[in-house]
């Protein structure tokens, strides 16, 4: 399986890649486009929410998350149960979080 670093990793990079390829302007493949992109985040949210507990090891790393979340955010693919997860165990670690 995947570990969390190589889950936000692996969303991180698809979301930042996909940025340059938003400019297709043929609405089929941009329709399949979509389809493959919720399959791959599908699959991203079922391997992280076992990670995303206090007793998960590994767990996710702050960096992990944000990452992971703002893949998400970028591509435009809501996983409430993932979202939820996050929110979860990011909440009580918020004062420790620092920036970039």
């Amino acid at each position: 399986g995947f570990s969390p670093q190589g889950l936000s990793n692996l969303a991180w990079a698809y979301a930042a890649a996909s940025q340059h390829l938003e400019k297709a302007p043929v609405v089929r493949e941009e329709l399949e486009k979509r389809k493959c992109q919720q399959k791959l985040f599908d699959a991203v949210a079922a391997a992280a929410l076992p990670l995303l507990r206090e007793d998960a090891v590994p767990g996710f790393k702050a960096q992990e998350m944000s990452n992971l979340v703002w893949a998400f955010a970028k591509v435009a693919v809501a996983d409430p149960p993932l979202f939820r997860a996050v929110a979860a165990m990011a909440g009580p670690r918020l004062l420790s979080f620092t920036t970039q």
